[in-house]
């Protein structure tokens, strides 16, 4: 069975072509044992089989064909970290470990010196801040459907709205960043820069969004300033109502 890859480069993770000789060679992966966390350890072997095959075959302009870049390396990295944890994000994997056991099983198809050393376990915060840069972009592109369909029938509100839903995003990542956030905050600076872009086009190009329905996105040194701020007033309020009762009791 062959494996197509589509034109955009871009690859079906979850495409089933694996032959029958590498569905029975998953069956007997070595690290079975030490994936009891892991609901189906044998379709991810047979996966990231599928995947890491995929990138060391495609042929594109300007790339060497039968290798694999740190590009690539890095994606096979991240990808294999994101399924050992789908079932708990917090499970104890050793991504190394599975890359060497796979190793030590496929040493005919996959040559182990390409990615060799590049494969470990991403922090756990490192996902949820991935997973808020999904979500913005998941908004974003909301935004930026509008701008590709004018007959899209969005109203002002609809333009405030998802305008709003980025901006509620964008804050709460900022402020539920704990880890690694100074690599976070610099992929934000990219989205607010990208947000701003789909923003001056909507409301310069299409009559049903206004500058007004656009919420600004602020520097995230801002976003925490102010957050500080909102903080301080709450527990003000909070310490103000035990004081009054007493006093409010002397008086009546």
């Amino acid at each position: 069975m062959s494996c197509n890859i589509a034109s955009s480069g871009e690859i079906n993770l979850e495409q089933k072509c694996s032959a029958e000789s590498e569905i029975t060679l998953c069956n007997s992966f070595p690290g079975y044992d030490k994936l009891t966390y892991v609901s189906s350890p044998h379709r991810i072997c047979e996966q990231f089989k599928n995947v890491h095959n995929l990138l060391y075959n495609r042929t594109l302009p300007g790339r060497t064909p039968n290798t694999l870049s740190n590009k690539d390396c890095s994606f096979l990295n991240h990808w294999l970290n994101v399924k050992l944890r789908s079932d708990n994000l917090n499970a104890p994997i050793s991504v190394k470990e599975f890359y060497d056991s796979f190793m030590t099983m496929d040493k005919k198809t996959i040559s182990s010196s390409l990615c060799q050393g590049k494969f470990y376990n991403i922090e756990s915060y490192h996902f949820e801040n991935i997973g808020t840069l999904y979500n913005l972009y998941n908004s974003l592109q909301t935004l930026n459907t509008i701008t590709e369909d004018s007959s899209s029938g969005m109203s002002s509100g609809s333009c405030y709205q998802y305008s709003k839903e980025c901006y509620q995003k964008y804050r709460e990542g900022i402020i539920n960043c704990h880890r690694g956030c100074d690599d976070f905050y610099n992929v934000l600076k990219k989205f607010k820069n990208k947000y701003e872009e789909i923003s001056v086009a909507l409301y310069t190009q299409f009559d049903h969004c206004k500058s007004t329905d656009i919420i600004p996105l602020t520097d995230y040194d801002d976003v925490l300033s102010e957050y500080k701020t909102e903080k301080i007033k709450r527990f003000n309020s909070i310490v103000t109502i035990p004081i009054l009762v007493p006093i409010f009791n002397c008086h009546f």
